[in-house]
């Protein structure tokens, strides 16, 4: 490659045409220069040629980097605005899908409610239901046992009345002397079980052969208590001190009256 530019052999070319005559050489040796010139010229051309191409390789790879680049930059710019907008769908995505958890959630709980309203209105009809049907069942059984009473009031009173009329001859009043209670109570046993007197009638039967004392004493019993013959006879008993040793007293200080038969003392000496 020649090292001479244009300007330099243009310069030597003035200068060898200014020389005087004496100092020209030969136009065939002029001639060979001038080609010479040319020939550097036109290698300087070449270079400048090869020179600039290759400075417009250089812009052209240089421009080819930089749009690379740019596309590059435009290609991690479309990436990063593409999964910033997959991020924004997919954020939206999982808010739909807790907006709707959360909506059935609402929904479930309103549903779970109105059926426990439900099954609480049901309890509570169940429980109206059952408590007129126990009400109404009480009233029946209420209506029930007072008709049965009435009944048997009615019917307790015509059999008290029924066996007072039988027995009205044949049981004894109630002695005076506490020491032949015993007797007055066998023989109304032996009454009782000859008749057949029910038990819920005996002490209806027996409180008018009271002594007014007795009667007295038994007055502090309750309704139910002298409905019962055994509860009398037992308060009694207790009441006149009939103990195994007032009975032993008795019995060794027991004597025959006047008008009364041996057989007779001796009845009311096994019965005392």
């Amino acid at each position: 490659m020649c090292t001479f530019d244009r300007q330099t052999l243009l310069e030597t070319l003035a200068e060898y045409m200014l020389r005087p005559a004496e100092a020209k050489v030969s136009e065939a040796e002029l001639r060979g220069r001038e080609l010479e010139m040319r020939e550097r010229e036109l290698r300087l051309r070449e270079a400048e040629i090869q020179a600039q191409k290759q400075q417009r390789e250089v812009e052209l790879q240089a421009q080819k980097q930089q749009r690379d680049d740019e596309i590059k930059l435009r290609m991690a710019e479309l990436d990063v605005q593409k999964k910033q907008h997959e991020a924004e769908l997919e954020a939206q995505k999982k808010q739909r899908e807790d907006e709707i958890k959360l909506k059935m959630a609402e929904l479930e709980a309103q549903r779970w409610q109105r059926e426990t309203e439900m099954e609480l209105r049901k309890a509570e009809l169940r429980a109206n239901e059952q408590r007129f049907a126990e009400e109404q069942a009480f009233r029946v059984r209420q209506d029930t046992r007072r008709i049965a009473k009435d009944e048997q009031e009615q019917s307790l009173t015509a059999r008290v009345k029924k066996f007072s009329e039988c027995l009205k001859n044949v049981l004894p009043r109630m002695p005076t002397d506490p020491g032949e209670m015993i007797s007055f109570w066998d023989t109304c046993d032996n009454m009782w079980k000859m008749y057949e007197v029910p038990k819920e009638i005996q002490a209806k039967l027996v409180l008018p052969l009271l002594t007014p004392r007795a009667k007295t004493l038994v007055g502090r019993l309750s309704a139910e208590e002298l409905g019962d013959i055994g509860k009398i006879r037992d308060f009694l008993t207790a009441e006149f001190k009939l103990t195994p040793r007032e009975y032993r007293a008795r019995f060794n200080a027991a004597t025959r009256n006047a008008d009364e038969t041996h057989v007779a003392f001796r009845a009311r000496l096994d019965n005392t």
